[in-house]
């Protein structure tokens, strides 16, 4: 995907979130994983027609230089997983997960770190606030989540455009 449209390795990076690491059982027989797939017929079409897809542009570019690209995704993910938390600090997370702390990287240099620890329902709130500020450059009216986040990226996001012109 980053190849077909040209896109940086920043622009396609992102950690794990609340993953369950325990070894997962399968107590579920045969006769419910068919039942399972007959209701998922739709999905599971779906998802063989773009692995074929996704296969041929494997095949297209060829094996290795996939195998290199991925290498090289998975090396820059780890990198700015190391820069962004300090893993040696556990913190707790949300649904009895546990989550590693932000750095001083990722509190001072890189604040997209600290999005990664906001809770799904409150980082949706803090997009939609951003969008409406920026999009439509009205005053929001409800009380702002994470105000100082949110200033922090408006004025990040001014700052790159400026750079950019």
């Amino acid at each position: 995907m980053k190849e077909l449209l040209g896109w940086k390795i920043e622009d396609i990076l992102y950690l794990n979130r609340m993953v369950h690491r325990a070894e997962s059982s399968n107590n579920v027989s045969d006769a419910i994983q068919q039942r399972i797939l007959q209701y998922q017929i739709i999905d599971r079409q779906i998802f063989e027609h773009f692995n074929g897809s996704f296969d041929r542009h494997i095949e297209k570019i060829g094996r290795d230089k996939f195998n290199t690209l991925l290498a090289e995704f998975q090396r820059s993910r780890l990198e700015f997983e190391d820069a962004c938390f300090d893993k040696d600090r556990v913190v707790g997370g949300t649904y009895h997960s546990t989550s590693w702390a932000v750095s001083n990287y990722g509190q001072t240099v890189n604040r997209t770190c600290s999005f990664l620890q906001i809770p799904d329902i409150t980082l949706t709130r803090v997009v939609t606030q951003l969008q409406l500020s920026h999009d439509y450059e009205i005053e929001i009216e409800r009380e702002l989540v994470m105000p100082e986040l949110i200033k922090w990226v408006q004025n990040d996001y001014q700052s790159r455009r400026g750079s950019e012109k």
